[in-house]
């Protein structure tokens, strides 16, 4: 006998839609398939038609951010692994891996981490540390060894000045230590790799001052200070390090239509350049200050609508392969740092917040139900290829016998609308998405075979998530 069943569903699977449904026990897929192939179950689910889909893998988030390294940023740490993971579970997603940042070895620090997240996490979570400071890279191995080979790297942002301000000590990676990087996980072997924020610090700090002197502040300037070039330099830079070296690079939030050509150019000559894309990019340009004003910083920025046409073209075609979301934990207050909604966008965080309870009903609403993308490609992008190129799968992001129960029923006519009652993580009355009406929306989450959400009301308890180990291949 099963533990739970689910029926009368549209099943994604890596080989198709099944109509039927399936078989869960002790936590693992047991069956796929017609339902009277299914066995009976202590309790069994109607789906009603829906699609059930493999829970989305969050791999880009920020746990704790908003706090300078040291004990607030532990705090925030161990709060947020529970305000956030409970959004997650609304928004349909089962697994995150959030970034880690230290001044001093991690080796020492990763323990009591995880021991946190596994205290206060509703969903599974692996970790990808920061490379800020200069040993960090003689760690490389030793963290790959405990089960995080992936390490996310400011290729060159946060240098100087402004690295003081965020991390009380300049983090930017250089050529030099992004080229000893890839050299080191190429030699230890996939899925060791390199993540990396890339944007030209120089070049950016530059037009900013300019940008400020002409009395400039609305958040159209934020983008104005950062185009397109910024990205694509270093993207350019990081695949050519890359071939070099033999590594295995990954661009996180990818927002540039020259990133897409520039990735394509090296993946068409066999150098391993992943892109991911975030949601955001794919629905808002930089002209929306009239509706967002400094909820909308974020780093990189909103670019111009050719971009989200060329992000969507790279997505069909298999260059950009991965979408997370960037989700960073901020409460209203956190976010505009007293300015106001339309106050000074040099004084506010970049980052936005909620973005692992919007980003499923925004896939379904705007990607979905437009026909920009079919059911199978979103779980190809914010499942299969996220559990794929971080060593999780198959235990994560696919539905078949043997893999982690983690599964969503998405409703793609169920209408919701992002306002005071939408959220249950942090940011609760405000987000780039308020006021949107979306259609598409996810009406049961079940992590690890137990329903941890169903008919909008929180069923699970937080401490159900572990670590989530990368698997070496």
């Amino acid at each position: 006998m099963a533990d739970l069943v689910i029926k009368n569903g549209k099943v994604v699977t890596p080989c198709g839609i099944i109509e039927g449904g399936i078989a869960v026990k002790n936590g693992k897929i047991l069956k796929v398939g017609s339902e009277a192939n299914l066995p009976s179950a202590e309790r069994t689910v109607d789906a009603n038609g829906n699609f059930v889909i493999p829970g989305f893998i969050d791999v880009h988030t920020h746990i704790g951010i908003g706090a300078p390294i040291g004990p607030a940023f532990d705090k925030r740490w161990q709060s947020q692994f529970t305000t956030e993971t409970e959004g997650a579970i609304h928004g349909g997603v089962t697994s995150l891996r959030t970034t880690l940042w230290a001044k001093e070895s991690y080796l020492p620090l990763i323990d009591k981490y995880i021991a946190w997240g596994e205290q206060n996490s509703y969903i599974d979570f692996g970790i990808y540390p920061c490379l800020i400071a200069p040993a960090h890279i003689d760690e490389l191995v030793p963290m790959a060894e405990r089960g995080m080979p992936s390490w996310k790297c400011f290729y060159d942002p946060y240098e100087a000045e402004e690295g003081e301000q965020v991390f009380g000590r300049p983090a930017h990676t250089d050529a030099g230590k992004l080229y000893r990087a890839m050299a080191i996980y190429a030699e230890w072997g996939y899925p060791g790799l390199v993540m990396i924020h890339a944007e030209n610090y120089a070049l950016y700090t530059m037009l900013q001052a300019k940008l400020i002197k002409e009395g400039r502040k609305d958040l159209k300037a934020w983008s104005d200070s950062r185009p397109n070039i910024c990205e694509a330099m270093m993207i350019e830079s990081a695949a050519m390090i890359a071939e070099e070296t033999g590594g295995s690079l990954y661009i996180v939030h990818m927002s540039t239509g020259e990133g897409v050509d520039i990735c394509k150019k090296y993946q068409d000559k066999g150098v391993n350049v992943i892109a991911e894309t975030l949601p955001c990019f794919l629905t808002h340009t930089k002209h929306v200050h009239d509706e967002f004003g400094v909820w909308g910083k974020i780093n990189p920025p909103f670019r111009e609508k050719s971009d989200i046409v060329r992000m969507f073209e790279g997505i069909r075609t298999g260059v950009v392969t991965n979408i997370g979301t960037d989700h960073c934990a901020y409460t209203r207050k956190e976010k505009e740092q007293e300015v106001g909604k339309y106050g000074d966008v040099w004084k506010v965080q970049p980052g936005l917040s909620g973005g692992m309870e919007h980003w499923l009903p925004i896939m379904f609403t705007e990607c979905f139900n437009k026909g920009r993308l079919s059911v199978e490609q979103i779980v190809k992008v914010c499942c299969e290829n996220n559990a794929k190129v971080f060593g999780l799968y198959p235990k994560k992001g696919a539905i078949q016998e043997g893999s982690d129960a983690d599964l969503v029923i998405v409703d793609p006519d169920k209408e919701g609308k992002v306002d005071e009652n939408f959220y249950h993580c942090i940011n609760k009355d405000y987000s780039v998405y308020w006021g949107w009406k979306l259609k598409g929306m996810p009406v049961m989450t079940i992590v690890g075979g137990r329903i941890m959400v169903e008919d909008g009301q929180t069923i699970g308890k937080p401490g159900y998530g572990r670590f989530l180990p990368s698997r070496r291949y």
